[in-house]
């Protein structure tokens, strides 16, 4: 069982594009409750995801990374998927920054 940390910004993205993610909420298990999703690895439709500054500063952040955090990048997983996850973290941004 591999264990990972959660970053500030965490969300999930379904195959179908949707993410879900909540301000205060960095554990990707808490989202895949609210959007009501199975966690069955040999069936999964969504893709944890965590957007986190480069060098670590929430408060003075330099170059924002995408990274999925998962062992495997599934394969219907597209250059979109990552462009709706970047469009939720300025949403997050603009919230958590107010």
């Amino acid at each position: 069982m591999v264990i990972f940390i959660c970053k500030a910004f965490s969300c999930i993205v379904s195959k179908r594009k949707k993410v879900t993610w909540k301000l205060n909420i960095d554990g990707h298990s808490e989202l895949i409750d609210k959007a009501g999703y199975k966690d069955d690895e040999d069936c999964r439709n969504f893709v944890r995801v965590e957007i986190a500054p480069k060098n670590g500063s929430y408060l003075s952040p330099d170059t924002w990374v995408f990274k999925i955090d998962e062992t495997e990048r599934p394969r219907w997983f597209s250059p979109s998927h990552e462009v709706v996850c970047w469009d939720a973290h300025k949403i997050w941004m603009k919230q958590l920054y107010k």
